[in-house]
């Protein structure tokens, strides 16, 4: 697969209570958390592309 070449950032290696902006592959990348159902927060990243909630970012060649 094409994915599994490319070096992916995931949201778990974010810092625990990451807020607002991460430096991912130079780009600052926002950053966005939800509620979970049974307390806490879930963080994603919000692509600089589309601007959609992703788990996972991959690199742009």
């Amino acid at each position: 697969m094409i994915c599994e070449a490319q070096r992916q950032t995931h949201v778990r290696s974010l810092p625990a209570g990451a807020k607002g902006f991460v430096l991912v592959s130079g780009m600052h990348v926002a950053i966005e958390r939800t509620a979970c159902n049974l307390g806490g927060s879930r963080a994603w990243f919000l692509c600089p592309a589309c601007n959609r909630r992703c788990a996972i970012l991959y690199p742009v060649n």
